[in-house]
């Protein structure tokens, strides 16, 4: 089990699915279809599109770590079952592991467990009203000093939809 590790000099450094500047782009960021074990550090994850979930990252099996990273400033056009979009989906017992990363475009964890540690805020995206994460069938463990932009609430109009098991440290 030994991570490929994408490492960017300092947060400045962008991993983007618009490879030719021009401010479009209809293709994720990042994507795997077979389980995987990866840890991605100090990068800027923007610019991808896609017509379903996960525009910036979509993640089966294995597990993804996120160190001093930035999510933020992807689109998907295909809206989830509650009509919110989410660019960053885990399915099939993924395990994301963030630390230190800024992630405003939505988590959507199905069947997964997550853990957010020191440094992390969740943020909410007012544009498209996504929560800041939906939270089906998995586990989630808040640990250490995490941010979340708004209070934690139960309804999908708000930013954090829970229909699992949450834990915090």
């Amino acid at each position: 089990e030994n991570p490929l590790i994408i490492e960017g000099y300092d947060e400045t450094a962008t991993l983007s699915a618009d490879y030719d500047d021009d401010l479009e782009s209809n293709v994720r960021v990042f994507a795997t279809g077979n389980p995987c074990y990866i840890t991605m550090k100090k990068l800027t994850i923007t610019g991808g599109t896609t017509t379903g979930s996960g525009s910036a990252l979509y993640y089966y099996g294995g597990a993804l770590t996120l160190e001093d990273c930035v999510i933020k400033g992807n689109s998907s056009s295909t809206k989830s079952d509650l009509g919110l979009e989410y660019d960053v989906y885990m399915y099939g017992s993924s395990k994301l592991n963030l630390t230190g990363t800024e992630c405003y475009d939505g988590i959507y964890l199905s069947s997964s467990s997550a853990y957010f540690g020191d440094g992390c805020l969740l943020g909410y995206n007012e544009t498209t009203a996504t929560p800041m994460m939906h939270i089906d069938s998995s586990t989630v463990t808040l640990s250490g000093s995490v941010s979340l932009f708004h209070p934690i609430y139960s309804d999908a109009k708000n930013p954090i939809y829970i229909d699992s098991t949450l834990t915090a440290h």
